[in-house]
């Protein structure tokens, strides 16, 4: 449609922020950390784990804002990753720290065949997380079942379309609905000849 749309500009455009903000408001509702033993379901209430989610992710973020912002990822950019922060001497999970899916790539060792995540720092610098660090939610929609396809980059033309469509509305309403154009004729057209063009146009 000749509008160009990734993750960022495609929120500008109305049903894509209101269908974000309707599905990430999801990361406000109550959340149950289940565990099984014995294959019967054991509801938790007092883990790191369950501080992490329920309470406080990180030092910088409750746990609203943290699952919000992981459910925006999920679905408009495919994944959503966040560090895992553990104790050094219990192994208990301190702060889960969200890793920015721009940044991040996941990839498998070709040595050792385990998954690692590759997240680039602003300086530019690589670093390697493996998986044990990583907390990793890809997008309902994949081909592998590990790598999320984004919402965004699958329906950019069709959000690209909205959009363009919108910028046109937008420049024809903005000049009263006028058409830009020129009407030429051969010949001089007489005062009376102009009126009636004018009304019937």
């Amino acid at each position: 449609a000749g509008v160009r749309v990734n993750e960022w500009s495609a929120l500008s455009y109305g049903p894509v922020w209101a269908a974000t903000n309707i599905y990430t408001s999801c990361g406000s509702l109550p959340l149950n950390i289940i565990r099984r033993d014995d294959k019967t379901p054991l509801k938790i209430t007092e883990s790191s784990v369950v501080r992490c989610l329920r309470w406080k992710a990180n030092s910088e973020m409750e746990s609203g804002d943290f699952l919000r912002l992981m459910w925006q990822w999920q679905v408009n950019w495919g994944n959503a990753d966040a560090e895992i922060v553990r104790n050094d001497y219990t192994g208990e999970i301190q702060e889960l720290i969200p890793l920015e899916p721009w940044r991040t790539t996941l990839r498998r060792n070709e040595k050792t065949g385990e998954l690692q995540w590759i997240y680039t720092e602003a300086s530019g610098e690589p670093r390697v997380l493996t998986q044990d660090r990583v907390f990793h939610v890809p997008n309902v929609l994949t081909h592998d079942g590990l790598v999320g396809i984004g919402t965004i980059q699958n329906a950019r033309e069709t959000i690209g379309l909205g959009k363009a469509t919108e910028q046109y509305g937008a420049g024809y309403f903005g000049g009263d609905g006028v058409p830009q154009l020129i009407i030429k004729t051969t010949g001089t057209m007489q005062p009376e000849m102009r009126r009636s063009f004018h009304e019937e146009w």
